[in-house]
């Protein structure tokens, strides 16, 4: 604490913040999924033993976005005796301390035990076209992103318009930046045919030369009118019309019809429980498996600190 200025100083606090005090903080139970940018959901328990920052899901409050958030610490904080199940209507659940604060839409943050039936959780849900992973943006549910758009932009700047978004190593669900890269079309294209015949996807299916082949068949104006010609036949088949319409319009109403909220159907006492907490200091929150958003208690360690250290700090 500074005489001088009356506020306190709280660099370097987690070196010495002793075992009984972080044993105080709110936490969530060591099974808890959390899922990552990487494209897999480890359990706090196991990313605890990771030696390394991990890209995780926040949202941003003030512009009520999904958004990348990079989790620099994970650890555990010892057991409680006060823990609680969190349960919701969409068959999800959570384990973690009375005191664990969940991000609602109507009341902020919420601890658990003040949670009431039906309250709703701000959610993080994701969709799958099975190519590319988006998450539903929940302030806006018909709008969904894609999560390797959603972290070129957050991490590398704008996307130029008409531009993609390329994987280095081929791995559609590895979203980590550095696996991420910016491409026109036809750099995207050569570069995702190069990969796929380096990994022998392509072997057999196609002679080497047949690109070449092909942009040759294409200086051909005769092979060109073919070409337009079937594909005109083939949209003026009514029935295909139709078909097309109907999927997007039951796309459509899927995607406004379907609101998120995690709703809370019932707190349950499960008792002791050793627990783990996260620190995302761009959101003070991070989203877990169940598909909600709850706070980072960086904030709570740092105030029972203080508070031990010094009783002024609780005035």
């Amino acid at each position: 604490y500074h005489e001088s200025t009356h506020q306190w100083r709280t660099e370097h606090l987690q070196e010495w913040i002793p075992r009984p005090v972080t044993n105080r903080t709110a936490c969530v139970s060591g099974d808890t999924r959390i899922p990552c940018l990487d494209g897999t959901g480890p359990t706090i328990r196991e990313l605890s033993e990771r030696d390394a920052p991990v890209w995780v899901y926040g949202f941003d409050t003030q512009a009520l976005r999904v958004i990348p958030v990079l989790a620099d610490r994970v650890w555990e904080t010892g057991e409680r005796d006060d823990c609680v199940r969190v349960e919701f209507r969409e068959g999800t659940s959570l384990e973690c301390t009375a005191d664990h604060r969940f991000l609602t839409w109507s009341r902020g943050y919420v601890g658990a035990k003040d949670l009431k039936e039906g309250d709703a959780i701000i959610p993080c849900t994701f969709r799958d076209n099975g190519h590319y992973l988006s998450v539903v943006q929940p302030a806006d549910v018909a709008q969904s992103t894609s999560v390797h758009r959603l972290m070129a932009e957050y991490a590398h700047g704008p996307i130029p318009k008409g531009w993609h978004v390329h994987h280095k190593n081929g791995i559609k669900r590895d979203n980590r930046p550095e696996n991420l890269v910016m491409l026109s079309p036809a750099d995207h294209a050569t570069e995702t045919m190069k990969d796929r015949y380096a990994r022998g996807e392509l072997a057999g299916t196609k002679r080497p030369g047949h690109a070449v082949a092909m942009r040759a068949l294409w200086q051909d104006a005769a092979y060109r009118e073919r070409q337009s010609q079937s594909r005109r036949v083939s949209w003026e088949d009514e029935s295909r019309r139709d078909a097309a319409r109907v999927r997007l319009a039951q796309s459509e109403r899927d995607s406004k019809g379907r609101r998120v909220n995690h709703r809370v159907s019932r707190v349950v006492p499960i008792g002791r429980r050793t627990v783990y907490d996260m620190s995302t200091p761009a959101t003070h929150n991070f989203a877990v498996g169940a598909g909600v958003f709850v706070h980072n208690s960086t904030a709570n360690v740092i105030r029972s600190a203080l508070m031990s250290a010094d009783p002024r700090f609780s005035a």
